[in-house]
């Protein structure tokens, strides 16, 4: 993204409040190894079913890293789903009872039946076309493996003009092997594409770099500006994850599409990624296009999805943690 439609984008975002929308709870009660990818989606707070022409979920399912592949039929597949009251000590769902992990290892904290820790699945997978996604500057390998994904048929309501949802990425690529071939990817794509998505992802930050150890957002870690606190007890404790995010994406009123989360292992199977997807919400505010920033404090002052805090701190973020990431690999590509 150019920083002049970055710039576009976080001034659209702003300029326009959301419609409210009562909450609907759907997921209380969900088991931790659910695998009907319907109850994955109420995890999400996606809770309406579509008949094809009503507002809601037409269609659900988990699929490995082609995003056809029914990620059942795969090796050790669906241990890579998980439906959480919580993660760790101090990460509580954003909305409703539960929110949804997908995991190229065990979607599992310690303590979970099932867990381990850097679990290899044992399964590859080809590719979406134009993917894995480039990363500006650092080498990006093409061989997937352990993924996992929900891919979702929706309808928009007839006056939505947005969507958004929460996400947290935690990896134990960071910060080792920042800015090498191994950073394990979080994408989520939309058909018919978005404008201003990049190959139909929408989720990148201000400089266009992917959902990776590499992106801006890498601020939760030990010394990082996010500290510490929502590491303990996930397994991820000497690596690294960002804050809550929330992505903002256009969608015309009524609109039929696709939607595919999916977070996949590259270069290697050997270091794990979980990935937290929670409070999807359909709104009215129009967006110039995809944009994902720091999510707001449940309960805080938002102006279009975005708190002021979010805007203020984005960039700041970013240089800190960068610079602490790359003081560590100074020179890209390492062998592992």
């Amino acid at each position: 993204m150019r920083p002049l439609r970055a710039f576009a984008c976080v001034v659209a975002l702003a300029a326009a409040a959301p419609q409210a929308r009562a909450a609907t709870p759907c997921d209380d009660g969900l088991a931790l190894a659910d695998t009907d990818a319907l109850h994955g989606a109420a995890a999400i707070e996606l809770c309406d079913v579509s008949n094809g022409e009503s507002a809601g979920v037409a269609a659900a399912a988990y699929r490995a890293g082609d995003l056809a592949t029914p990620l059942d039929q795969v090796t050790n597949g669906l241990i890579g789903v998980g439906v959480f009251d919580g993660f760790g000590t101090n990460v509580a769902p954003r909305r409703g009872a539960r929110m949804l992990a997908l995991a190229t290892g065990t979607a599992r904290a310690p303590g979970d039946p099932g867990y381990a820790s850097n679990f290899s699945k044992g399964y590859t997978s080809t590719p979406p076309p134009g993917f894995p996604a480039d990363v500006p500057g650092c080498p990006t390998a093409s061989n997937l493996y352990d993924a996992a994904a929900l891919v979702l048929e929706l309808v928009a309501p007839d006056w939505a003009q947005s969507f958004s949802f929460d996400f947290r990425y935690y990896s134990r690529d960071y910060p080792e092997w920042v800015c090498t071939s191994y950073e394990d990817q979080f994408v989520v794509l939309t058909v018919p594409p978005r404008d201003g998505s990049i190959g139909g992802n929408v989720v990148f930050d201000a400089a266009a770099q992917p959902m990776t150890v590499n992106a801006a957002f890498m601020t939760v870690c030990e010394g990082c500006p996010d500290g510490y606190a929502d590491l303990v007890g996930t397994g991820f404790e000497s690596e690294g994850a960002t804050p809550w995010l929330r992505t903002q994406v256009p969608v015309a009123p009524g609109e039929a599409f696709s939607l595919r989360f999916a977070v996949w292992d590259v270069g290697d199977a050997v270091n794990d990624t979980t990935v937290l997807l929670d409070d999807f919400r359909w709104s009215s505010a129009p967006v110039a296009g995809p944009v994902t920033l720091v999510a707001p404090e449940p309960g805080s002052l938002r102006i279009g999805g975005a708190s002021l805090a979010a805007l203020a701190t984005l960039a700041l973020r970013r240089t800190r943690c960068s610079a602490r990431a790359r003081t560590l690999h100074p020179q890209g590509e390492s062998i592992r």
